[in-house]
């Protein structure tokens, strides 16, 4: 269905040379087209992914082929085949704010079985807010694995260090608050933190 689709909406718009881009939302009645542009899928973070997926070629190598040699160019698949392997890109969401003091979930992330590559900007000191669209995300993953099952657990991993706050400790402004949350019975207990140190008058648990 997909296929066909975008086929329609790249002849509805004129565009028979060169890559493209879209975007597509699945809905109940079927696929719709949210954006298309002609150009390869911005940066290079996917290109590792897109050659596992595929078994060796990518958006860079068709259209270089499509232009100087066209004999493999014509050997591409008509359509995507089966995937070769199983892969994710992961946008990285915060459920919390403040300043990073440690980045503990990057290390956990890096050591996962599907991991390849982690893009981030925040480090130790940078200021950390809530998530709440694609320019707010606190990094991206690319994870690959020849087992399905392995790559969920590995996704799962990464929304449950999530949701759990996992990602990144935080500096606390006041001392004496700082010493009481590490001593909680609660903290002891597992509950976890779900207000950002940058309010410390109204920290939570559960």
């Amino acid at each position: 269905m997909l296929v066909p689709y975008m086929r329609w909406s790249l002849d509805a718009l004129g565009i028979k040379n060169g890559p493209s881009h879209a975007e597509v939302i699945m809905t109940p009645d079927g696929p719709v087209l949210a954006g298309l542009d002609v150009r390869c899928h911005e940066d290079d973070a996917w290109i590792p992914l897109a050659r596992a997926l595929t078994g060796g070629y990518t958006q860079v190598e068709a259209t270089v082929d499509a232009f100087l040699d066209q004999k493999p160019f014509y050997n591409l698949p008509d359509a995507m085949p089966k995937f070769k392997s199983f892969g994710q890109q992961v946008f990285l969401v915060s459920y919390s704010r403040g300043t990073v003091a440690s980045t503990p979930g990057y290390d956990t992330i890096r050591s996962l079985p599907s991991f390849i590559y982690l893009e981030t900007g925040v480090k130790v000191g940078s200021e950390v807010d809530y998530t709440t669209d694609l320019f707010s995300n606190v990094g991206r993953v690319i994870l690959i694995n020849s087992d399905e099952e392995i790559l969920k657990k590995d996704v799962e991993s990464i929304r449950r260090m999530e949701e759990n706050n996992e990602l990144f400790e935080y500096k606390v402004k006041d001392a004496f608050l700082a010493s009481t949350i590490h001593n909680s019975p609660r903290r002891a207990a597992g509950h976890r933190r779900i207000i950002s140190s940058d309010r410390p008058d109204i920290m939570l648990y559960w």
